[in-house]
């Protein structure tokens, strides 16, 4: 249970849940992976969960069940880091932040970390949905790499990073008062111009299937990810 939002993550075998209280919903969740069940839930406020479960194997059981949300927090989302540009280092590199909830939220005391130290973001407020790229200062944007989204907004800090973005990962955290807000993992970028990003918002942090390389053009900076698809049909 978050604030607003239970998520669930089945162990061994794909689940089919179906609620009818405090919602109604229907949401299918692959084994081992973190998916949302309910969203836009009211923070400190029980409620009782009541529905059933259908696991892939066939296995059914019912869902009754008294839950209590957290208190509020901000849902800052580390989503996308363009760590190897085309264009210069470290001016072209940036990082995606989108705040993911249905509230106004800001950055006000949130600092971004790496290995070498930290950076203080500037106090910007983010609506619901938004999406800002965080840049250093000399951040400008190169014609070798992928066009930033039409009015996305930049917000630049002293620095990206203590020495910009290592080419070969480094984690990096978004963290505030309240403790860490997002975690993006060490990633490897091999290839110039292509982003590493996250498949999903709900995704666990920790779980390295929930990241990579960016689909074809190789970023989407200020747009939603996407990811390039194989011969069976199923995203790469």
């Amino acid at each position: 249970m978050l604030d607003d939002r239970l998520l669930v993550t089945p162990l061994t075998d794909d689940v089919l849940f179906s609620l009818s209280a405090p919602n109604v919903a229907t949401v299918v969740a692959g084994a081992g992976e973190r998916t949302a069940l309910l969203r836009e839930l009211a923070p400190r406020t029980t409620l009782e969960l009541r529905g059933a479960a259908l696991s892939g194997l066939g296995a059914s059981s019912g869902i009754q069940m008294s839950i209590t949300t957290a208190a509020a927090r901000r849902h800052f989302v580390l989503n996308e880091v363009l760590a190897n540009p085309l264009g210069p280092e470290p001016d072209a590199e940036w990082i995606e932040l989108i705040n993911d909830s249905t509230a106004f939220a800001s950055l006000a005391d949130v600092w971004l970390e790496d290995s070498g130290g930290h950076v203080e973001l500037p106090d910007a407020e983010l609506g619901p949905g938004e999406i800002a790229l965080l840049v250093a200062e000399s951040f400008r944007a190169s014609a070798l790499d992928v066009p930033l989204a039409e009015g996305v907004r930049l917000l630049r800090l002293a620095s990206l990073g203590a020495r910009g973005l290592g080419n070969g990962g480094e984690p990096l955290l978004l963290v505030g008062p309240e403790g860490v807000i997002s975690r993006f993992p060490s990633l490897p970028a091999v290839h110039g111009g292509r982003s590493i990003a996250r498949r999903t918002l709900d995704g666990a942090d920790d779980d390295p299937r929930n990241f990579s390389e960016h689909g074809s053009p190789g970023a989407s900076p200020g747009a939603p990810n996407s990811f390039d698809v194989s011969a069976d049909g199923l995203a790469e």
